[in-house]
């Protein structure tokens, strides 16, 4: 297994809104991915390698608890593609599946003529949607936190990916765009809300392979 860590933190560059001329912590972001290689296959090109990949994905607002206001969680994307990378790779799995609003969400990773591996995570106060694309090689989930700016807490998703690989190496991108919101009082009566969107840009993982 390999490990990835990675943290970010977002600011507002100036606080228009609130008439404020110096940035402003608005939030961070920590991923953790982990790889694992399942196993390797014949087929009638050759030997394939499949490889699934778990990501660890939280999202924290910038709180002022003496003021009780700050920033909230309002969205996630998170991005894993192997499409710019290897005609040798595909993606065979991308989960969670479907549209899934709250409670306990499940992912199975499974194709390519090895085990099925799975795991489960809970979500808080929000929805996750699957807009991958297999034949772009790329899986794709959009989290929208409910309420949007009465969320304040953090909150995590563990979606995940199964790869195949036929040749060489083996490479990841991945990509997360996090967008939060500022409570309304946080600048005082008659603000609007103040909104800041961060970007973590393509982090890229190759591996030792076939």
């Amino acid at each position: 297994m390999h490990k990835d860590e990675y943290e970010f933190t977002f600011y507002d560059p100036q606080d228009e809104v609130c008439d404020l001329t110096t940035e402003e912590e608005a939030g961070t972001f920590k991923s953790v991915v982990e790889y694992y290689k399942n196993g390797e296959v014949s087929t009638p090109e050759g030997t394939e390698s499949i490889w699934d990949v778990k990501y660890y994905n939280t999202m924290f607002p910038t709180r002022n608890d003496e003021l009780s206001s700050g920033w909230n969680n309002s969205e996630l994307i998170t991005r894993s593609s192997v499409n710019d990378l290897s005609n040798e790779q595909s993606l065979y799995d991308a989960d969670p599946e479907g549209d899934q609003t709250n409670g306990s969400i499940s992912v199975q990773l499974d194709g390519g003529g090895v085990p099925t591996i799975g795991w489960t995570f809970p979500l808080v106060d929000s929805t996750i949607e699957n807009v991958s694309n297999e034949f772009e090689n790329y899986g794709r989930w959009i989290t929208t936190i409910n309420g949007g700016v009465e969320q304040t807490d953090r909150v995590s998703t563990e979606p995940g990916v199964r790869v195949s690989n036929s040749a060489g190496d083996i490479g990841f991108d991945h990509s997360h765009k996090l967008t939060y919101v500022q409570d309304p009082v946080a600048c005082g009566v008659g603000y609007e809300i103040d909104e800041k969107v961060g970007y973590t840009g393509v982090l890229r993982r190759i591996l030792s392979d076939l």
